[in-house]
């Protein structure tokens, strides 16, 4: 894991929901997600949650969900690996 310090002013730093880290952590995933740069299931993983769970989290920050071809077949190939 990579790691790397950010300054950010107090004003913001009391904006920003406990835990820190993971709060952050989780909005940059998300606006990675709307970008299009992860699919539904990578930002999930990445931020240790369930798929349902990341739903959810998307659900309480406004986030569309982005379900296209990539998403698709990640689903089918899941499904395929559940089934076994």
């Amino acid at each position: 894991m990579t790691e790397f310090k950010v300054k950010i002013g107090d004003e913001l730093s009391k904006i920003i929901e406990e835990p820190k880290e993971k709060t952050i952590q989780t909005l940059i995933v998300l606006e990675l997600y709307r970008e299009g740069k992860l699919t539904l299931r990578q930002a999930a993983s990445i931020i240790g949650v369930t798929y349902r769970d990341y739903l959810e989290i998307m659900a309480k920050h406004g986030t569309y969900l982005n379900y296209g071809l990539d998403e698709a077949l990640e689903d089918i190939e899941f499904s395929q690996i559940s089934s076994e």
